[in-house]
Parts: structure tokens; C-alpha cells; sequence
């Protein structure tokens, strides 16, 4: 029950925290938990920030979470992330391929591109 508290109440400004509580959620089969947090993040994620973005993917990823996945590819990040950061625009196209999203990669290079 508390994690669950946790999960739908706690500060998700710090990814390096949320890494580490999706993990610690992870290791001790708190599946529910996991859920409520991934969700969570998921909503609030800001689609500006490739960084963020990026990190979300890979740790919905990590975590099996392909609903979530799905979920965040559907909002179109590539569309809407900013560009002016082009090393966390490769860090997002990395996490992108890493989760098999290649329209999304595609369209993220191309967007790039064109505002170089």
C-alpha cells in the first residue's frame, strides 16, 4: 500500500530517483505499484524534452511495460520534441530505435534535418 502511495503521489522531476524506484519496484514484484508509477509518468511526461522522453522509453522498456510504450509513441514525440539540444535529440533517436518505434525514428531524423 505504500508503495502504491508512493507511485501515485511522489516527485517525478528527478529521473535519475524515478529510475531508481521503478527499479527498486521492479526487484521486489511490486507490480501494481510499477503500474500505477509508469502510468503515472507516462501522462506527465513533458514531450518537450527529448531527454526525458528517451529516458521514459527506455525505462517503459526495461520495465516490459509495451503498453506504456505504445501509449507514449501515440502522443508522437518526434513531432513535438524540441530540437535545439542536438545531442539529446540522438539520445532520444537511440532510444527510439531501441524500442522498434521506426516511423518514429524516421521522422525524428528527417525533423532534424530540416532545421539544421
Amino acid at each position: 500500500m505504500l508503495a502504491t502511495r508512493a507511485a501515485a503521489h511522489g516527485p517525478i522531476n528527478d529521473r535519475d530517483q524515478m529510475w531508481q524506484f521503478a527499479g527498486t519496484l521492479r526487484r521486489m514484484n511490486a507490480n501494481r505499484p510499477l503500474e500505477v508509477f509508469l502510468a503515472r509518468v507516462t501522462a506527465e511526461v513533458d514531450l518537450d524534452d527529448p531527454y526525458a522522453v528517451a529516458w521514459l522509453l527506455l525505462v517503459l522498456h526495461d520495465s516490459g511495460a509495451d503498453e506504456h510504450v505504445s501509449a507514449l509513441l501515440a502522443t508522437d514525440p518526434a513531432a513535438r520534441v524540441a530540437l535545439a539540444d542536438l545531442m539529446a535529440v540522438a539520445t532520444l533517436l537511440h532510444a527510439l530505435e531501441d524500442t522498434a518505434a521506426a516511423g518514429q525514428v524516421q521522422a525524428l531524423a528527417e525533423r532534424a534535418w530540416l532545421c539544421r
